[in-house]
């Protein structure tokens, strides 16, 4: 091994976690060759770096970026020193810190017999749809994991019938509805014991239904939103 360059070595394309690399310790002083384990080398950088449990940008005044692996953005930790472009002499604009995320979109197009399945790792998502035919849209079971929530907008209005239906429907299971609609207009549904499945048909484009899950187990609590730009109200049975 004497003598013997690292290029020449062979590579391991899975090393690991007790696997070892070779550092030089004191580097600018006495230098010395030693081994530390990956395991190590990813605890003391993750340390060094603030990112055990915390996120810290390793750069002042430029925003922290979340990126999916072919680069697209999806979030970031916004710093101050970072604002829009501002035109005008008259305008000033000062920002302050924050946090902002693009929301994901899951488009369901026309078709017959539409079924659309959530799961809870859809949580957060918008889903936009276009029922030229009936749609029912199944919300995930849920056990402990609450605070599921999705939001559906209206691509276009369509006189077909768009159902949100609890994954049991177990007759124990409850969705309470908030209608808001054109007038302005309002009425609501607090439901009841079995009222599993909410109801709208020929909403208008824009409309938008939100409905967040705040119960799980064998009786689920979900509360809808609904705003409706029409006259069209939810229903729910």
């Amino acid at each position: 091994m004497a003598d013997k360059k690292i290029t020449s070595m062979n590579t391991t394309t899975a090393p690991a976690a007790s696997d070892l690399m070779l550092v030089v310790v004191d580097p600018s002083g006495t230098p010395l060759n030693k081994t530390v384990t990956i395991t190590n080398l990813a605890n003391t950088v993750a340390n060094q770096h603030k990112t055990g449990n915390t996120v810290q940008s390793n750069a002042d005044g430029v925003d922290t970026v979340f990126k999916q692996y072919d680069g697209t953005e999806v979030a970031r930790i916004y710093d101050g020193a970072v604002v829009p472009t501002v035109s005008g002499s008259t305008y000033t604009l000062s920002a302050g810190t924050g946090f902002g995320f693009r929301r994901r979109i899951l488009t369901l197009s026309a078709g017959g017999g539409n079924n659309l399945t959530l799961t809870a790792a859809d949580s957060g998502a918008i889903i936009y749809v276009t029922p030229t035919e009936p749609v029912d849209l199944i919300l995930p079971l849920v056990g402990t994991e609450t605070g599921i929530w999705f939001e559906i907008i209206f691509a276009a209005k369509v006189n077909k019938a768009f159902e949100i239906k609890t994954s049991g429907q177990d007759g124990n299971d409850n969705i309470t509805v908030m209608n808001q609609y054109v007038g302005p207009s309002q009425n609501f549904d607090v439901g009841g014991s079995d009222h599993d499945v909410l109801y709208i048909a020929n909403a208008n484009i824009g409309t938008r239904i939100e409905i967040i899950n705040c119960a799980g187990g064998d009786a689920e609590k979900w509360h809808a939103y609904v705003r409706s730009l029409g006259s069209q109200a939810a229903t729910i049975s």
